[in-house]
């Protein structure tokens, strides 16, 4: 099956307990949702200034939140090697993964946008040069 074989007890081969292609490729995608979280998160709280700190803080703080959701799954995935089979675990944790997707696509959207809004260029003038 292609996994690599370590001697257990009594020098019986037993199989090594690793990741499959498809936990790695999520593993990964947690770390540039984190990644990207935090860049934003760093974005936001660079313009903390005048009277709308407490929007900036609070965009920060929901900004900081898929890093936080990425932990998480880092976490679980640090014990968990196979998808659950019993029922409500497996759905959540596959639904664990879109939401990780979703959000790594969010947050990329939510960066380009604060590096634009950073940079004084609007969105559209974006739009209009392609």
């Amino acid at each position: 099956n292609g996994k690599p074989i370590v001697k257990g007890e009594e020098n019986q081969p037993e199989e090594m307990k690793t990741f499959s292609t498809r936990a790695a490729i999520f593993i990964m995608i947690y770390i540039v949702t984190a990644v990207l979280s935090f860049y934003d998160f760093l974005i936001t709280m660079a313009n903390v200034s005048g009277a709308r700190w407490g929007l900036t803080l609070e965009r920060a703080f929901n900004s900081i939140l898929p890093c936080v959701f990425a932990h998480f799954m880092l976490a679980l995935n640090a014990g968990v090697y196979r998808t659950p089979n019993i029922a409500p675990f497996h759905q959540l944790y596959i639904m664990c993964r879109y939401v990780a997707v979703m959000m790594a696509v969010n947050n990329l959207a939510r960066m380009v946008q604060s590096l634009c809004i950073e940079a004084g260029r609007p969105i559209a003038v974006l739009d209009a040069e392609q």
